[in-house]
């Protein structure tokens, strides 16, 4: 140890290095890393949380487009439906009016026969 000295090694001014380090490491801890870490956890949290949200946005998003599909299919087909039986209507319709209007036109000529006599 005494070699040591001889050198220019003093003890002294080693534990004081020593010490300030860790004066210096305490306060760069508290002042510096446990705010970083902490801004690093929130937003870690805060990461998760919007993937979460994302997830469960997807699953709505797909969720009503399926049921945009169901209820699209269905006013397709209540639409052709309703084409269908109006189609129907009006073939019955003009069959009623053609039966209508040959008998009142064999009405009409009975009257005309009728009347030139």
């Amino acid at each position: 140890m005494h070699t040591l000295g001889k050198i220019g090694f003093d003890w002294k001014l080693l534990i004081i290095q020593i010490i300030n380090f860790l004066v210096l490491y305490y306060l760069v801890k508290i002042f510096f890393f446990k705010p970083i870490i902490q801004s690093i956890k929130k937003d870690i949290a805060e990461k998760k949380r919007v993937e979460e949200e994302k997830k469960l946005i997807e699953k709505k998003v797909a969720e009503w487009s399926k049921e945009k599909e169901k209820l699209l299919k269905e006013a397709e087909s209540k639409a052709n439906k309703i084409i269908h039986e109006a189609d129907e209507f009006s073939k019955e319709m003009k069959l009623k009016v053609g039966k209508e209007l040959a008998k009142y036109r064999e009405e009409y000529l009975e009257r005309i026969k009728n009347q030139s006599r």
